[in-house]
């Protein structure tokens, strides 16, 4: 026994106890790979809003912008010279037709010229005064008409065929968001310009509220097709990938990937033409985490 001991090195003592550490460490690290891979194996709930299929009309459009303008308007100018006599108005004011607005003393044998109002409107802001001299031509004020607006717009003449005797019309401004024009266009120039290859049309838009005044950019949606019961999704609910478009369907307590045909985007919400049914729930929130056949949890508020 002695002469065992005696013939073992201690270069062989280190490499059995090198070994017995290592066999030590590989168990001890394959017992927690598989710790780990049990805890990742159990079933992640991922919350998300989600919410049904809207079945409506959607639109194809034309977005145009226009500034617009007074239906009708006027310039109200000095027929000859003179000394401005009088004003009957207030500015910024409406008037009636047939109301006196200005009194010039002429410096011919006339005498008093009284100008009156051709229709009702507003009138603007006189750069004229009681006694200040005129001549022939000078603009004394515009009035308006403003109870309707015109619109002019210019449509390309690619969607020729899609223009049909009625256009419908959709306009509004970013100053007054809340506020939705709408109506037909019927005034169409027959004629294409030849430089731009667009038609001019106009649109008359009644100006209810008085809040639509000349000068007023606004945005014009020409409705070129309305295609009825269509299926709506919210436009933030559609993902993409190299080769397809997606969405995620909520069925019970579990997420479909379901893949899409788009059709027409209007106001953030989406026409899928191909891949749902209007029966389904389309998560809208939280789907970036999921896979098909995540599991979820539905936390609308």
């Amino acid at each position: 026994m002695k002469n065992i001991i005696k013939k073992i090195k201690p270069f062989h003592l280190i490499g059995s106890l090198i070994f017995i550490g290592l066999l030590y460490g590989a168990i001890n690290l394959y017992s927690k790979i598989q710790f780990y891979k049990s805890f990742a194996n159990k079933t992640r709930i991922v919350s998300v809003h989600a919410e049904q299929v809207e079945i409506n009309t959607v639109n194809r459009i034309y977005p145009a912008t226009s500034v617009i303008e007074s239906k009708q308007s006027f310039n109200v100018t000095s027929k000859t010279e003179g000394i401005l006599n009088d004003i009957f108005f207030n500015e910024s004011s409406v008037v009636k037709k047939g109301d006196r607005l200005f009194s010039i003393l002429t410096t011919n044998s006339v005498g008093e010229i009284i100008i009156t109002a051709p229709f009702d409107g507003y009138v603007g802001i006189t750069d004229f005064k009681i006694g200040d001299k005129l001549k022939n031509g000078d603009l004394l004020l515009t009035l308006d008409d403003m109870s309707y607006m015109k619109a002019f717009i210019y449509l390309p003449e690619k969607i020729l065929p899609q223009i049909k005797n009625t256009i419908k019309y959709v306009a509004s401004s970013k100053l007054f968001p809340n506020q939705i024009y709408t109506g037909v266009i019927s005034n169409v120039d027959q004629r294409i310009d030849t430089e731009s290859r667009t038609i001019k049309a106009y649109a008359i838009i009644k100006n209810d509220n008085s809040n639509l005044r000349p000068g007023l950019l606004m945005n014009v949606n020409i409705i070129l097709e309305e295609i009825p019961n269509s299926l709506l999704v919210p436009e933030q609910s559609i993902l993409t990938s190299k080769d397809y478009s997606y969405v995620f369907i909520a069925d019970n307590d579990t997420a479909k990937l379901r893949k899409i045909i788009l059709g027409i985007t209007n106001n953030g919400k989406t026409q899928i033409i191909d891949g749902i049914e209007p029966s389904d729930f389309v998560i809208t929130l939280g789907h970036e985490k999921l896979k098909d056949g995540s599991k979820i949890k539905i936390i609308n508020n």
